[in-house]
């Protein structure tokens, strides 16, 4: 069956991680043999051109084909072969869905989920985050809660179609196009979220270690960590591992300086702790250019699903702004700004 399985792999139209969400659960080992074959034998597209199914299977993304990359290593073994990535049973409250019945005419939602972020084979109980391993006070509460905004739920919105701060895993999705359609300024109809923000429950765990990375290698952070419970649970093994993984996947860039802390990748300046929890003021108003946004290699789309492994990337506001909607691992953001200091 499992030979039967990897021969179709190579000629039907299924991709390599629709059958990976399909059976892991049912046959993790086939699955990480099948990894691990593919892998061996063939270079396999970034996940980008081709996102995974969603986890309700209620609609499938239309994808325009994006440039070809150079990218020969699959991002996704990474995350396979390391996480456990379990699934978490979780509850999303579905609200309003007669106003979108013309795109999803069924409400039969079912298997909504997250997965453990956890190394593979972990003592205990699974987790969805790693929250367990900080010390508890004000600075990490801040940015703790900062770390799972940015990651499991979508940007801020008026409530009118999409959902003001909804969980990414909201089944319900509509793109800019069909929100227009539907949208009413005399009712907040709440029913949905933007297409370019939704994202699966195991992108989003590779997405969570990705930015966890990164935070753990801010200035100021390892003081508020408990070092007895982050080694203990192979956390800080696991960290390092995937640190080593996006050096190597963005090796044609810097992500962390030569002392291997974190930085604004556009900017190159040092992120402080400052930069993400700071206490003492409200990031969302009192504003600084040094503060810390989640950036994107691949910008937010409709096209493909942006909230995904080796896709987030630390960028202060003013870094985000310098890079606009480029693609940061390509140089038209840097040809743009030479051009501009050229003339200047």
């Amino acid at each position: 069956m499992s030979s039967q399985l990897s021969d179709k792999l190579q000629t039907c139209k299924l991709t390599f991680e629709d059958v990976l969400e399909l059976f892991y659960q049912k046959d993790p080992a086939m699955v990480e043999r099948l990894i691990r074959e593919r892998h061996e034998s063939m270079p396999v597209r970034s996940p980008v051109k081709e996102p995974l199914p969603t986890e309700s299977d209620l609609e499938d993304f239309e994808l325009e084909p994006e440039p070809d990359s150079d990218e020969e290593v699959d991002p996704n073994y990474f995350y396979i072969n390391e996480m456990c990535l379990k699934k978490i049973p979780t509850k999303i409250k579905i609200t309003n869905p007669e106003h979108i019945k013309k795109y999803y005419p069924s409400n039969d939602i079912t298997n909504i989920h997250k997965k453990c972020t956890l190394p593979k084979g972990h003592d205990g109980k699974c987790k969805k985050n790693f929250d367990h391993i900080f010390k508890t006070n004000e600075i990490t509460k801040k940015l703790l809660s900062s770390v799972d905004k940015a990651i499991n739920y979508t940007p801020g919105n008026d409530d009118y179609v999409y959902k003001n701060r909804a969980s990414r895993l909201y089944p319900h999705y509509l793109t800019a196009k069909q929100e227009k359609e539907i949208r009413d300024k005399n009712i907040k109809k709440k029913c949905a979220i933007p297409k370019k923000d939704y994202s699966t429950s195991l992108y989003i765990a590779e997405a969570y270690i990705d930015w966890m990375t990164f935070i753990v290698n801010v200035m100021g952070v390892k003081e508020y960590i408990n070092n007895d419970e982050y080694e203990r649970t192979g956390i800080k093994q696991l960290l390092e591992k995937n640190k080593k993984h996006l050096i190597k996947f963005y090796s044609n860039r810097k992500i962390f300086d030569n002392d291997g802390n974190s930085i604004c990748v556009i900017t190159k300046n040092k992120i402080n702790l400052n930069d993400i929890a700071d206490i003492d003021r409200d990031n969302r108003t009192d504003i600084k250019d040094t503060d810390i946004q989640h950036g994107h290699n691949y910008p937010r789309s409709e096209k493909y699903i942006s909230v995904r492994g080796c896709n987030l990337l630390p960028m202060s506001r003013k870094g985000n702004l310098l890079i606009g909607e480029n693609v940061f691992t390509e140089n038209k953001w840097i040809d743009e700004l030479k051009k501009i200091v050229s003339i200047n």
